[in-house]
């Protein structure tokens, strides 16, 4: 019975969905490696939604010992929302700080899944903007999507560290001198 029941199930199921937002990575892909810091970044203008999901790779190594100290990793897209389709097309990719370009890449097509990946180099923490430059229908897109980066994600904060080694002191010290108070040698009782 519970055999043609589960044969019966299986036949009436449909073919199961992406689980995944556009073809994005989710925190998720990463969640045995807690130390690396992902951003995610949306953003829409008109009929058009760009975003990607950033990771920065520094890890818990330090900066200074990183053959790619800088090197930020992009899984980005765009997104027509009046077609309800992803963008499949060439894309030109610029990375501006401050106006100035910072770095250039093309996509010919999305690498997997609807999603441009690739993986660069920038000169320091700050605001920045990826700019995305296609052809739909015959005319020429430009959209932009800011993002932040902290290259330094991965610093330990020794202040804090610090303060709460303090902390830990603090509590042991206060422990042991109440533990020493309570044993103390105490006077003979006076007999009377």
């Amino acid at each position: 019975m519970i055999g043609t029941l589960a044969l019966g199930l299986s036949l009436l199921s449909g073919p199961a969905a992406a689980h995944h937002n556009k073809g994005l990575p989710h925190y998720g892909y990463f969640e045995n490696y807690p130390q690396v810091p992902t951003d995610d970044y949306i953003r829409i203008d008109g009929k058009w939604e760009v975003g990607g999901v950033l990771f920065n790779f520094q890890g818990l190594e330090s900066r200074e010992t990183s053959d790619t100290p800088n090197d930020i990793k992009f899984y980005v897209y765009a997104y027509d929302l009046d077609a309800k389709a992803t963008v499949r097309a060439p894309i030109d990719f610029t990375i501006l700080k401050d106006g100035e370009v910072i770095t250039r890449f093309q996509r010919l097509e999305p690498d997997q899944e609807g999603v441009y990946i690739t993986r660069e180099t920038l000169p320091s923490s700050g605001d920045y903007v990826l700019q995305y430059d296609f052809e739909d229908r015959g005319q020429d897109v430009t959209l932009t999507l800011p993002f932040h980066v902290d290259l330094a994600a991965d610093a330990i904060n020794w202040p804090l560290l610090g303060g709460m080694g303090l902390g830990v002191a603090v509590v042991f010290g206060l422990a042991l001198s109440g533990r020493r108070r309570r044993h103390a040698p105490r006077a003979p009782a006076a007999t009377g």
